[in-house]
Order: structure tokens, then sequence, then C-alpha cells
């Protein structure tokens, strides 16, 4: 009688393990899963593997468990220690501030981020212990796309790869370590596992069914996609006529559901048909994910919906109809909303360490909660259990959620389908959320709700049947020469070296992975970079010879990243002759390289070499110039440099205007720490880019502007690297975003536009006009401040006649409209990719 390879007791398991999933009622594997255990190597021989299933579908060696964030390793602890607790296993986090006593050394699994397993794997490299580790699983292995975090992923496997291929001693041999990759369904996965030499198991098996829909203002509009050919069908209603398609998608329409708006009142004017099938799937018993692209709107909608729950449950308010009789009846019943369980889990909040947020504790009596990044540990902790246990209902929360922990919902609503900055959202990040409805073995449905107004129709459309994007390495960006021309033969592409190409030679040099110049050619032959199609590393769908092009990538990029680190004074270079026992020594060619102090330091603090070597300039000045006459230098000072990352732009006019009224301790401050703010910042096209270029070029008040010529303003300019980026063939015509008129202009329209302010600001300042005789003065003249602040009345005046439905109507789409440009960063300055500003209402 053939063995039943699906019955877990078949395969070798532990009786306790048995025993537990017993008692969750498992018993058997999918047939999908049994398929993957039988991949050639894999359980026998240690074969390295990568799967990928949809989000619902997981002397003694140490296992390491990787984790995108944080909080998902916070669940995960706790689940696996439910299950290995009778083996006498000993599984803890590593991950923000928690660092179990006794390290590594006193667990066998540790469940880590991305940043602690790198700083494990370096530190266990330097201490000889690498060779302790026999598993490593990366949940969420496709974040090596990720262009914030993902080159530190791409460093972590890079090392396990180059060691498993190129052993480095006994001590450090890890030949017998697996590594297993969970990720979403991408294009490029043959990529990866190629390049972890792993085996590929691809399933699109979801036990879970989910439905998605579409709402465009009232209409509920149900998505069926056929898996061969984007064959998108949604309900016939006359607001989204304009989702017919002439192209290769054919879009069919099939009878929904419409919104009533007059079967319930609702104590809102914004998101009506999202707070009503959130009150509605309440009153079902079910759970409601609602993912809100800022911080602000996640409270204020939790806010809105609770209010409208307190209105609809109040005795003084008479039903109106069955539905809201319903409505009200569920919302009282202990089953829907726990009065006992809600009182607990606030006092919970109230016991809090770090206190407690009043707006949470107002919105969780009603059932609801909000949840991102702004909260303390806690308040999210007790927020996450009260949603997976029930008390919670409704759940308001950015996308941090959306990557991985596994929280109840039946329904996942997403507010739409752009991001806090008015682009569209990644599709990755859009089947990150979808996927959180209907979780095995808490739904038999999920059902997912992308809302949307009419002029955003076709964008929701593109993102439904968008296609996952391949991803590609993040450790090096590659672009065409500035000497070549597209239409060339022999186009030539050059490496544009970056903080992540610094850190992955400076790692392997620190911890002594490397042993020469040949070494640091096989270890990046062993990134993902190398193993990516280099039309995808370089935008370009040209066939040039690999091999050749690397070559001549690789050996620029190391002269380029030698020669940065010894700037920075990371390296030094000693000359072979010379005697040297340092063990921190890497020989290249006829000369060593050899790791400083400070080269250690900020690898082993996890900053940026940009930023560690920032940090040391400034320790410097401190140590020489610290200033004690107020608070304000050691603030400064101890400030941790990725905040800046976390700010909105300055308003450097408005910075100028305080700075006139700082006493002289402040300016003195100010002074020592380097500030030195421009005049030139003055004018309202001007930014802080612009302004430091033509301070350098001589330019160093508005007076000194006023009688240029636009030539001489471009000759200026356009010399400017921060201002032009790398590869424009032609620096005239460059565009320049402004974020004072929410506009994209070249640097002769800049020009003109610089003279002018510069001019009008001077005549204003002296109370009269002045002649210029030239161009300028008979072409047309830039608006003044007061100019523009009367357009804004008259346009107040225009929106004050519009009737209450035009404005309510009007309302959604100037407040995305008023985000984005709030969130406009000039091209001039360094991306801030985690910034959420307040969306009012």
């Amino acid at each position: 009688m053939p063995i039943d390879k699906n019955q877990l007791q078949n395969w070798g398991l532990n009786e306790k393990i048995l025993n537990y999933y017993g008692r969750k009622g498992i018993s058997r594997f999918f047939d999908w899963q049994v398929e993957c255990l039988e991949l050639p190597g894999v359980l026998m021989d240690q074969k390295n593997l990568v799967y990928s299933a949809p989000t619902s579908a997981e002397r003694r060696k140490k296992a390491i468990i990787i984790l995108p964030f944080v909080s998902i390793t916070v669940e995960k602890v706790q689940n696996l220690k439910q299950v290995f607790r009778r083996l006498g296993l000993r599984i803890d986090s590593f991950a923000g501030q928690t660092n179990p006593r006794g390290g590594l050394q006193r667990v066998d699994a540790a469940v880590c981020t991305i940043e602690k397993a790198n700083n494990m794997i370096n530190r266990l490299i330097e201490e000889r212990k690498i060779a302790d580790i026999g598993l490593i699983i990366v949940d969420e292995l496709h974040m090596i796309g990720d262009t914030s975090r993902g080159y530190i992923l791409e460093l972590l496997l890079s090392k396990l790869m180059h060691m498993k291929s190129n052993p480095l001693a006994e001590d450090l041999d890890i030949s017998q370590l697996q590594i297993v990759g969970m990720s979403a369904t991408i294009p490029n996965l043959k990529d990866i596992a190629k390049w972890l030499d792993a085996e590929l198991f691809i399933t699109d098996y979801r036990p879970v069914p989910l439905d998605e829909h579409v709402v465009v203002g009232n209409e509920i509009l149900k998505v069926s996609t056929n898996s061969t050919q984007p064959n998108t069908q949604f309900n016939s209603c006359e607001s989204v006529l304009s989702l017919r398609n002439n192209g290769n998608e054919e879009i069919e329409c099939t009878p929904m559901k419409t919104i009533d708006c007059n079967q319930l009142k609702l104590n809102t004017t914004m998101f009506y048909p999202l707070i009503y099938m959130a009150i509605e799937t309440l009153a079902q018993g079910f759970s409601t994910l609602i993912f809100c692209p800022t911080r602000s709107l996640c409270e204020s909608m939790a806010k809105n919906i609770a209010s409208n729950i307190f209105s609809i449950g109040q005795k003084e308010r008479v039903p109106q109809n069955d539905f809201e009789r319903y409505l009200r009846e569920r919302i009282h019943s202990d089953q829907i909303l726990s009065y006992q369980k809600l009182v607990s889990i606030i006092k919970t909040l109230k016991r809090s360490s770090s206190g407690f947020d009043t707006n949470l504790e107002r919105v969780m009596r009603f059932g609801c909660a909000f949840h991102h990044a702004g909260m303390t540990m806690e308040e999210r902790g007790t927020v996450e259990q009260g949603f997976r246990d029930g008390t919670l209902r409704i759940l308001c929360c950015t996308t941090t959620l959306s990557a991985g922990v596994n929280l109840p919902a039946r329904r996942v609503m997403i507010t739409s389908p752009l991001d806090y900055a008015n682009n569209l959202l990644a599709v990755g990040n859009y089947r990150q959320m979808i996927g959180r409805a209907g979780r095995k073995g808490i739904d038999t449905l999920g059902e997912s709700f992308l809302f949307c107004t009419d002029k955003d129709v076709r964008m929701a459309r593109r993102l439904i049947t968008a296609e996952m994007r391949p991803i590609k390495s993040n450790l090096l960006t590659i672009q065409k020469s500035k000497n070549n021309t597209a239409a060339s033969s022999n186009t030539k592409w050059q490496p544009v070296i970056n903080d992540q190409l610094l850190r992955a030679v400076l790692e392997v040099i620190a911890n002594e992975m490397v042993k020469n110049i040949d070494d640091i050619v096989v270890y990046l032959g062993c990134t993902f970079f190398q193993n990516c199609p280099l039309n995808l590393m370089m935008g370009s769908q040209q066939q040039e010879t690999q091999a050749d092009i690397n070559e001549e990538i690789i050996n620029e990029c190391l002269r380029l990243v030698l020669d940065k680190l010894k700037t920075y004074e990371f390296i030094f270079i000693q000359s072979s002759s010379e005697e040297n026992n340092n063990n921190n020594e890497t020989i290249m060619g006829n000369s060593r390289i050899v790791v400083t102090d400070l080269g250690r330091a900020v690898i082993s603090s996890g900053v940026s070499p940009t930023d560690g070597q920032f940090i040391y300039e400034e320790l410097k000045r401190f140590r020489t110039k610290a200033t004690l006459l107020n608070d304000l230098h050691l603030t400064y000072q101890t400030t941790p440099v990725y905040v800046v990352n976390q700010l909105p732009d300055i308003d450097w006019r408005h910075y100028l205007n305080l700075s006139e009224r700082w006493d002289s301790n402040t300016k003195y401050i100010a002074q020592t720490i380097g500030i030195n703010l421009i005049d030139l910042v003055r004018l309202p096209c001007m930014n802080s880019m612009i302004a430091r270029q033509l301070h350098r070029k001589g330019y160093v008040d508005i007076s000194s502007l006023i009688h240029l010529k636009p030539k001489e303003i471009e000759l200026a300019l356009v010399t400017s690297k921060d201002l032009i980026p790398d590869g424009n063939d032609d620096p005239n015509e460059a565009r320049i975003y402004l974020s004072t008129i929410d506009q994209t202009i070249t640097i002769s329209e800049l020009s003109k536009m610089i003279i002018k302010e510069a001019r009008w600001l001077t005549e204003n300042e002296i109370g009269q006009k002045i002649s210029f005789n030239d161009e300028l003065e008979s072409g047309s003249t830039v608006n003044s401040p007061a100019s523009i602040v009367d357009q804004q009345e008259q346009e107040n005046r225009e929106e004050s006649a519009a009737s209450p439905m035009e404005r309510s109507n009007a309302s959604i789409d100037s407040m995305k409209s008023d985000s984005n440009k709030r969130m406009k960063i000039d091209s001039s300055l360094p991306s801030q990719d985690y910034v959420e500003v307040p969306i009012e209402g």
C-alpha cells in the first residue's frame, strides 16, 4: 500500500510537533507542499530553495529567520514559541530595540529584521562562528528590490553565497548551510534562484478565494481577471464606461451592487461608501482592514467611523428603516462589540509605560483603531492583539500591515489607487494589501475593495491589471556615459558609485572575507547585481556582450570605490615593502589596503558610509569648537542623521526671517555649526541648491543679480552636478522642478525668472522703479506675492459660488492635490521616501 505523503506523520516529524498541529486541526500537507519538499536535494542535501505562493498559503545548528518589519518578528516569535515550546527550543526576537540577553549564543532560532540579521552575520564572521548556522529563512525575498533597504538583504546573502562557494577556513565552512527564500510572484524569480543556486518552486494555489472589487462613487464593481489574457470585468454603470479600453485588454460589464445613500444617514461628507461598508461588515460579525495613504488619514478615518457607530447606536435615535434598525441591534449585541473586552483592552493600553494616545482610546470604545509607524510598540501590539482576537473590528492602517502581519480580515478596503504623494500605488504593495483578505483558518472568503473617484478610474484599472515588475539589484546604478549617444554603435555605460556599493566592499574588507583585489572581484560576482539582466540594470533593451561590459563596469567600480573609501579615511593604502602585522590588511597588487578604526566603527554602527563620514567630521568640529552657551549645540550633535530624511523640506525664506530674530548666542552657535544663510533664498523661485550654486559663482546677494544677462546665470547653473543630473546630453534642456510654482522649467527659463524676481524685489525694497534697458524689461513680468494672493482670493470667491454638492465632490480631489503640492521635493534635494503629510478631513 503506497504511503500517503500528504500525512504529516509520514515525514519523520517529532511527535510533540505532530500533537501541536493536531490540536490546530492540521494533519496533512497540501499537494504543492509535498511537491516542494520532494524537489531534488532540498531535504537530503540541504539544497537552497526559493518558493513563491500567494500571501495566505511556513552540536545543533542554529536558524536565522529574516523578516522585513519589527511588528512581524514579534508575531512570528509568539507563533514559533507555541509550536516548539515542548521541544525545549529557545526562540527569540532580534529587532528594533530588542536584544535578548546572551545574544545568539543563548537561542536556537533568531527571528530578525534585515538590518539586525546583517549585523549578526558580520559579527559571526568576525568571531569565526558562522559555521554554527545551519538554516537561514528569508521571508519576503522580493524585498531585495526595495530601493531603501533591499541592498542590505543583498549584502547579507551575497556574503553567504561567497563563503559557500569559496570556503575561507575550516571554521568558516558553511557549505552545508541551507537558504530558504519565500517570495511574492515576480517575473524574474528564475534570476534570484540562479543567483542563490537554488531550486525554484512556484504555485498559484490559494486556499481561500478572493473577490476583488472597485468602488466608483456609490457603484461596487466586481473584478475578474483571466490568467492568460487580462480580461477585466466590471458592472455596467455610467461612471465607468471610460474603462472600456481600445487596447489589448477587453473589459466586460456584469451587474453588481449600488449603495443606496438614502438607506443610512451618516455624519460624513467624504468616504461615505467606505464608512457604510465598514459598518455593514461590522454588523455581519466580520473584521475590516482599511489602508490609508497617511497617518493622519488613518486617525481621522477611525474617528469618523467610530463617531458614526456611536450615532447609530444612540438610544435617542429613531431608526428610519429596517436596515438601520438591524445595524443598531447588531452594534448593541455583545457578540459584535463586547463591552467587557473593550474595557479590558483599553485598561491594557492605559498601563503602557510609555503613555497612551487619548484619540486611540476614544475610537477603541466603538471597536475601531488605527495603526501606523508613529505609535509606540505597546500601542501597536495592543491594537494588533485586539484585532486578532476580534475585540476590535475595524482597523485603519498604513501599508506597514500589508507586508505580512497575519491579522484576520474578511474585507480589505483601500481608500485610493494613489499614494501619499499622489503617485499610483506600487503594484506589489497593492497585491500585499488585498492579500490580507481571507486568511486560511479564519475566513471562507476574502473580499477587497479599491475606492476611487471618477477621474481616478483609469488609474484603478492600470493598478488592477498591472503585472509585477522584475526586481533588480540596488547595489549599483549604471547609466549611459556622457561622452556617447544612444545612436552610437559602441555605446558605453558607466557605474554611479553610491553608499550601497561602498558599504558592500567595506564590509568584506573589514571582516577579512577578501584578501586581494581578485577576491573582491570574485565577491562582487556573488552579488545579485551580476545575476541581473544587464538591460534591466541599465534601463536599456540593447543586447551587449555581458562578459565584456561586466568586466569594464567591475574594474571601474573598484577604482571609484577604493578612491572614495580612501578619501573618507575608512582605509589607507600601504606599500607591500613596509612591515605591518595588522590583521585587517587586504592585498591589492603590490599594496595593502588597511581598514582604519573609523572604517570599522562605521560598519559596526550600521550607518551609511556617507553618513558615517559626515558624523565623524561633525564630531571633530565639536571636539574643538563645542559651544555650551545653551543646549542647541548639544541637541544638534545628538540628533540622529536619519531623522533628516523623515522631515519635510525647510522653507528657507521663513528660516531666514526667523534667523533675524535670533539672539547673539544662537547666531554664534549657528555660525559654529556651519549654517550660512544666503540672502538669495529670499527670491520666490530659489531653493537651497540653486542659491548655493550662484553663491559659489560669486553672486552673494540679490543686488548682484539685477544687472546680469540670462546667459550669465545659465553658465553659472549648468555646471552644477546637484542641479543637472549625470546623463543629460544637453544640460540647457534639463528641467528643474520648482515647488513654488509646481512646475518644471528649463535652465534658460529659470535664469530669466531669477533676474526678474531680483529686480522686482529690489524695486519693492527701495520703493521706486529702475530702468535696466534690456529685453527682460519689455517682456512679461513675474507675479508678485501680492498678485498670487489676489489670484487665491478670486479662486475662493469662485469656490464659494459653487453649490454645496460641487464643493463636496471637489474636496477629495483638492485634498489629494494639496497633499501632492506639499509633498513635492525639489529635484536638487535628496529624496525623502517616508515623509507623510497630513491630509485634512
